[in-house]
């Protein structure tokens, strides 16, 4: 999913900014590897640490709570698609 979308090009654009600031312009590989495998590392931290929120927020409500959750984000992914039909139809603004 992450390379089909078109807005890495513009976090990476902004991530760029802020890594030359804080290595320096004239970081070397060296550096940069560091710093993106840290980054990596920590986006593969924070799934496993997303995921095991999820599942123990599955595992502390009732049944009902976890159906009424799921269509709430159910509800609100439609909600979101709609308005964003609605954006990109010709005409709209």
């Amino acid at each position: 999913m992450s390379l089909g979308n078109p807005w890495n090009v513009v976090y990476w654009s902004g991530a760029a900014g802020a890594v030359s600031a804080v290595l320096g312009e004239d970081a070397g590989v060296g550096s940069l590897v560091v710093f993106f495998a840290g980054f990596m590392a920590s986006s593969l931290a924070w799934c496993f640490v997303s995921a095991g929120l999820i599942a123990g927020l599955r595992r502390a409500l009732p049944p009902v709570g976890v159906r009424v959750l799921e269509a709430a984000c159910g509800a609100a992914l439609i909600v979101f698609a709609v308005l964003l039909a609605t954006r990109l139809l010709p005409g709209s603004s």
